[in-house]
């Protein structure tokens, strides 16, 4: 019986010395509005009203992993906004009137014929196609996410020895 009670009475006092700690965190949370998850912090509370992603679909519109391409959505996003703007800089140095859509569209087909310099024959043929698609979601006035599509480029596929 008296190990037993030696046992507790270590263990109330590894409580108690940790009680503070307990009190203290949660008095400083208090004081200055954190209670996560229930955050009045905007990382944790404030989203855009709109967001989007690009992402690569063959000629029937079905997504294609970035994963084929050795790639990964961010990156193929970061690429698609380098070739854009690239594009778009270099129509205005040109001085031509080229229209902003046109040197999207461009942008586009580039990077598409680059990704699919990377796919095998077999998966060429099967895809026949590539589109860079942009998805926009924005929150709309009822509180409902509303999805707009647009095409940033289109190729076709020829199945070719490497």
């Amino acid at each position: 019986m008296k190990e037993w009670l030696q046992t507790l009475g270590r263990k109330t006092w590894r409580f108690a010395r940790a009680w503070p700690w307990f009190l203290g965190t949660m008095l400083i949370g208090h004081l200055v509005k954190e209670n996560f998850p229930f955050s009045n912090w905007p990382m944790y509370g404030n989203f855009h009203p709109n967001a989007y992603y690009i992402y690569i679909a063959d000629a029937q519109g079905n997504a294609i992993g970035a994963a084929v391409f050795n790639e990964n959505t961010p990156r193929i996003g970061r690429q698609y906004a380098y070739e854009k703007k690239t594009a778009i800089r270099q129509a205005k140095e040109g001085g031509g009137n080229i229209p902003v859509e046109k040197s999207e569209w461009d942008a586009g087909v580039k990077m598409l014929k680059r990704l699919a310099s990377r796919l095998t024959p077999e998966q060429q043929q099967a895809y026949q196609g590539l589109q860079l698609v942009e998805m926009r979601l924005e929150i709309g006035p009822d509180r409902k996410i509303l999805p707009h599509q647009k095409i940033h480029g289109k190729i076709e596929l020829e199945a070719k020895d490497h």
